[in-house]
């Protein structure tokens, strides 16, 4: 049997004996000092800057797979190009054309059949979490109202460009577009919610959580509901070039050992962070 088929086949042995996986591509990625991971720059919850060190719940899936290759993590942060199409080709598959390089993996992919078919050129796996939008509220309003009446009767606050943005504006014959706020960030439409200055926010829950710090217990958090194609919730996975079977086999066995061990959601609740199973 071809020794590159064989070393795969034999990897999640060798992980759960605690023994570290050696290969033509582990050998090059050790020579250059462990593990290239891409992951988002200026995200919380999942990757930014804290005194000057990047930390996050990519950053730690990233590292404590890292840790079971006994290999070190050497974490890429990077910026959002116009989708993830650009994102993966960018920093995955081909390389910026300004340079930079690739990544051995990258974290906070789209684990989705159809996207994967149109994105060949990388294998996207393990998917360890679901991200949801929602609609944040306060909580004596959500008694109430309807989510429909709140967005009629106040300002909706939305991060520029993406999902609640494009859909609220565009949804129901752009019913709610006069009422939908823009700002840079997530964490800015929550400080303008705290302030009262829009009596909603819609976004992926773990960055409005991540946005209000511990204490909750005045808001509520209401499911958005889309029609047609557009989606309010989806997995998030991680993914390799396409050929690199030694990579992938190992990410996948490592991966597999830290969702059995229940580090996954260890890793949400450092950060606070409500943990939904994909």
């Amino acid at each position: 049997m071809n020794k590159k088929i064989l070393s795969v086949l034999l990897l999640p042995l060798l992980l759960l004996a605690g023994e570290a996986y050696s290969g033509e591509d582990f050998d090059s990625i050790r020579s250059k000092g462990g593990l290239r991971v891409a992951v988002y720059k200026d995200f919380p919850p999942y990757s930014y800057s804290d005194k000057g060190r990047i930390v996050g719940i990519d950053v730690d899936i990233a590292k404590a797979i890292a840790s079971e290759l006994e290999i070190d993590a050497l974490i890429w942060s990077v910026g959002a190009d116009e989708n993830m199409e650009d994102d993966l080709r960018n920093f995955v598959w081909k390389g910026h054309y300004l340079g930079g390089g690739t990544a051995d993996f990258m974290m906070h992919v789209p684990f989705d059949k159809e996207f994967a078919e149109e994105n060949d050129k990388v294998i996207i796996f393990s998917p360890y979490a679901t991200e949801s939008v929602v609609v944040l509220r306060d909580a004596g309003r959500a008694e109430n109202e309807t989510v429909m009446q709140t967005f009629l009767k106040g300002k909706v606050g939305v991060e520029l460009d993406t999902m609640p943005d494009f859909y609220l504006t565009s949804s129901s014959r752009g019913m709610f577009r006069n009422s939908v706020k823009h700002f840079m960030t997530v964490e800015e439409a929550v400080a303008a919610f705290l302030k009262g200055d829009v009596q909603s926010v819609v976004a992926p829950k773990a960055q409005i959580e991540s946005a209000l710090g511990a204490d909750r217990s005045s808001y509520t958090f209401s499911a958005l509901s889309v029609s047609g194609r557009v989606r309010s919730d989806w997995k998030l996975a991680i993914a390799i070039k396409e050929g690199r079977d030694e990579l992938i086999a190992a990410v996948k066995a490592a991966f597999g050992n830290l969702q059995r061990s229940g580090k996954v959601e260890e890793i949400y609740a450092k950060y606070n962070i409500s943990y939904e199973s994909p």
